[in-house]
């Protein structure tokens, strides 16, 4: 399940701890960025999806990633967003074009 709606994910863990949750959101800010991790993370949250991926960086993907979350990109279709995203270190990545992404993939 992907949900902004963050109690309701806690909610659903702590109700079946078996649910893999994720959750889809806007990235906070910087400098708040750490607590949304910790919070992600304190809900049982297994992936987080941030709803544009331009303001991703690599620091944030670790950041999610030693928090225990894994961090999937969405909307991207073009090579070098692609190539972007995917040195960034995302565990993975929502495209319409899954052929270009493994041929970026393979080039890397």
């Amino acid at each position: 399940m992907r949900s902004a709606d963050l109690d309701r994910l806690g909610a659903l863990k702590q109700g079946e701890p078996r649910l893999l949750t994720g959750a889809m959101a806007p990235l906070p800010p910087p400098a708040e960025r750490d607590v949304f991790a910790v919070r992600l993370s304190a809900l049982g949250v297994a992936a987080y999806t941030p709803g544009s991926n331009e303001k991703l960086t690599r620091d944030d993907v670790r950041r999610f990633q030693a928090a225990g979350i894994a961090v999937w990109a969405t909307l991207a279709n073009e090579a070098a967003e692609l190539r972007r995203l995917a040195a960034l270190g995302v565990d993975g990545i929502i495209t319409d074009e899954p052929e270009l992404l493994i041929d970026v993939l393979r080039r890397r």
